[in-house]
């Protein structure tokens, strides 16, 4: 209860409407279980499959929800990787596709330890218990802003050359107006950095008067910086389709 008090004033209570009308309707979904699971430890019952069922549903609640989310992401993701984007001019796959990015963008190991180590300051909050319910609210938030910016959105998709490959990482999605700022320096916009195939990466931007698409191919020494900016924002886990790749962007990045 003093967890879910934190999170409504940091951050349900930060949230103009019907944002947070939203948030709170998350909550019941991260409760029911484990009210379940309380009121069946203090009947003083014993249930062997019960337990199990409830630890199973608790542990894979968020992950069973993330798989819905992404398999209704799996048909967007193969037209972008054609740069086939006609899909945004139809609502509900514009729907899908911005809350599968921000989801993607926020549900990584290293936005999680750089939201928690933050909240450790704030006495009797759990962050690390709070951080699934905290992270599909503001999934919900930031792709809502992204859908209704869509009408100016700019994308760009960046072709590697010839000897040379994009990487990716276990942070998938980048805020390019975020990279190089010091700790605590809020991003004044936003502008996506995704790696959609080996040769072919995608830039998401809100600052187009209409929506606009553009095709560069890049240096060798612009698909490198893009890596470099992978291998720094990464967690622990950087991939490639190829081992040369992989070294040579982590001895690009130090």
């Amino acid at each position: 209860e003093q967890d879910l008090r934190w999170v409504e004033m940091l951050v349900i209570g930060q949230a103009i409407e019907p944002l947070a009308e939203l948030a709170r309707g998350w909550i019941p979904h991260f409760r029911v279980f484990h009210e379940a699971k309380r009121a069946y430890e203090a009947s003083g019952q014993t249930n062997a499959e019960l337990e199990q069922f409830l630890d199973e549903t608790i542990n894979n609640l968020e992950e069973d929800m993330h798989a819905g989310i992404e398999g209704r992401a799996i048909p967007l993701l193969a037209k972008l990787r054609e740069k086939n984007t006609a899909f945004l001019d139809d609502d509900e796959d514009s729907i899908h596709f911005f809350w599968f990015i921000a989801s993607q963008h926020l549900r990584t190991p290293r936005m999680a330890r750089d939201v928690t180590e933050a909240a450790r300051e704030i006495l009797g909050f759990n962050a690390e218990a709070a951080w699934g319910l905290m992270r599909t609210i503001f999934a919900t938030n930031l792709g809502h802003g992204f859908y209704v910016r869509r009408r100016t959105l700019r994308l760009t998709f960046l072709e590697a050359p010839k000897g040379a490959e994009f990487v990716t990482g276990d942070q998938p999605i980048l805020n390019l107006k975020a990279i190089g700022l010091p700790e605590g320096v809020p991003p004044e916009g936003v502008e996506l950095y995704y790696p959609l195939t080996p040769t072919r990466a995608l830039l998401i931007g809100f600052d187009a008067t209409a929506t606009t698409t553009s095709q560069p191919l890049l240096t060798a020494a612009e698909t490198t910086a893009y890596n470099e900016m992978i291998v720094k924002a990464s967690h622990e886990q950087v991939y490639a389709r190829t081992e040369e790749a992989l070294v040579k962007a982590g001895g690009q990045a130090g």
